[in-house]
């Protein structure tokens, strides 16, 4: 728990959720599409490769968009707060704020925040790429999360050996796990455990038919 409470710091609540119900996603879709008949299996082995090679493929895409996509904000933010960019200033700051914890408080002191962020100077340049660094750690964290949440379907597959059997387990598996990440999300969300674990479990599992019968 110690290490995906780490994880969770360093991604944030939302981001990590986000990663693991695409990782548990991904992998449900060969289950489910091997079960039905929508895609031809010979072996476990080959639901293996399906798994893994779209857990990889999209967690690394995640990564790479997401802190290119962090690195190009913390530029586009270094040179507003050096007044480097053209329009107002003060509402490109403001812009910079938008879906921040500094939405919920009032605007008088939203405008004094503004004020303090205007008449501030940019850190130094070493403590900038600290930061990026931390957004490096984030983004590979969220890779790890969607791999990670596919180990539970794989380890079924690996060590039931007829195919059809192992297929069910795996999705068994992996939906109870989901239902747990929800339960322990409860908190962070809000809501009882129970009533968060079912939510994300029938969510999930809706976009999972839904993907599987359009084509993922």
């Amino acid at each position: 728990m110690t290490f995906f409470t780490r994880i969770v710091q360093d991604t944030g609540t939302g981001l990590a959720l986000q990663e693991v119900l695409y990782g548990f996603i991904m992998a449900m879709l060969f289950i489910v599409a091997a079960s039905i008949g929508l895609i031809e299996v010979q072996t476990n082995t080959d639901v293996i490769i399906l798994i893994v090679g779209m857990n990889f493929t999209w967690g690394m895409i995640d990564m790479i968009i997401f802190y290119f996509v962090d690195v190009a904000d913390q530029m586009d933010q270094v040179r507003t707060l050096k007044g480097q960019v053209p329009g107002d200033r003060r509402e490109k700051i403001r812009g910079s704020l938008s879906e921040t914890i500094v939405d919920l408080v009032d605007e008088e002191r939203k405008q004094r925040i503004i004020d303090i962020l205007t008449e501030s100077d940019v850190e130094p340049t070493a403590d900038i790429k600290v930061e990026r660094k931390s957004m490096f750690i984030s983004a590979f964290d969220c890779f790890l999360l969607t791999m990670l949440a596919a180990v539970p379907a794989i380890v079924c597959l690996l060590i039931i050996p007829e195919l059809r059997t192992a297929l069910t387990v795996a999705g068994l598996v992996s939906s109870i796990c989901m239902f747990f990440i929800g339960y322990y999300m409860g908190p962070y969300l809000g809501t009882k455990g129970w009533k968060s674990g079912l939510s994300i479990l029938v969510m999930a599992m809706g976009i999972t038919l839904i993907a599987t019968f359009t084509g993922g």
